[in-house]
């Protein structure tokens, strides 16, 4: 080999192994314009593919889905911290990747003659909740909680992107994605599938009253569970970021609910995530 096809060969691998490096890389908050545009209320398996269930155990050690959790990263997850506080980390287990939660973790979920891989298991290493946190008022109602394993990414278990700092103004076109509590219809295996609902902020002066800075009022005409993202589609190319999390219902007339809002706390969520 000539001196300067060696030294071009040289040249060219760190080129390379960056293009491996960035092709193995799986980027945050997937958007898919179709799902984004379509009226169904279920899910397909592969959208939205960073809601997780956590389950905790009992004193009889029997596992029971509690709230949701929202992926941020391979192993961190953005929760209420009402789901796991006084809990031991040894008592929660998370699955990512389980379209359908009425089935065992195990099973493949299978939709429109396509089937995703069982769902990633994945036990705790550390749950820690924020330090301003007021279980009565919800106030600073977060928590992250941090995988003893990373999860393996697919195109069933990816993150969503942190938002930006700055606010959002217009709140039109986002969607809340997770579980619904399946209230009055425990048979209904259609409850228990991933769900998306329609965001409508509301201007209910009760709400208000009652929520806090950090908390954006909205309706909705089913019931999300606890940690249900609320997701908005922005940027070019656009992604999905994580506006805020379902922490709170309201005692109104019809389906009222609070978000915390994840931009009020970003500065926390990241010294608490750095690796």
């Amino acid at each position: 080999m000539r001196a300067e096809d060696f030294l071009i060969s040289l040249t060219t691998l760190p080129i390379l192994f960056s293009a491996l490096h960035a092709s193995s890389v799986v980027q945050c908050g997937k958007f898919n314009i179709n799902q984004f545009e379509n009226k169904a209320e279920i899910t397909d398996l592969d959208e939205h593919p960073w809601i997780g269930r956590i389950e905790r155990s009992d004193k009889d050690g029997a596992y029971a889905f509690v709230c949701v959790g929202v992926l941020i990263g391979s192993r961190h997850v953005l929760t209420p911290a009402h789901c796991v506080a006084r809990v031991s980390p040894e008592a929660v287990h998370l699955i990512f990747g389980d379209w359908d939660a009425s089935n065992n973790n195990t099973a493949a979920d299978c939709d429109k003659g396509v089937c995703a891989p069982p769902g990633q298991l994945r036990s705790v290493s550390k749950i820690t909740i924020h330090p301003d946190y007021k279980e009565r008022d919800h106030q600073n109602d977060l928590a992250v909680i941090e995988l003893d394993k990373n999860v393996e990414f697919s195109e069933y278990v990816e993150p969503i992107c942190l938002p930006p700092a700055e606010s959002v103004t217009n709140r039109s076109g986002l969607i809340v994605a997770g579980y619904q509590i399946p209230e009055g219809r425990p048979d209904n295996s259609l409850a228990y599938r991933r769900h998306k609902m329609k965001f409508e902020q509301s201007e209910n002066t009760e709400c208000h009253e009652e929520s806090w800075s950090d908390v954006i009022c909205w309706t909705t005409d089913r019931n999300p569970l606890s940690g249900s993202a609320l997701v908005e589609a922005s940027g070019s190319p656009r992604k999905y970021y994580l506006d805020g999390i379902v922490v709170v219902s309201f005692n109104l007339l019809g389906y009222h609910r609070g978000c915390l809002s994840i931009r009020s706390h970003l500065d926390w969520i990241r010294q608490n995530t750095s690796q």
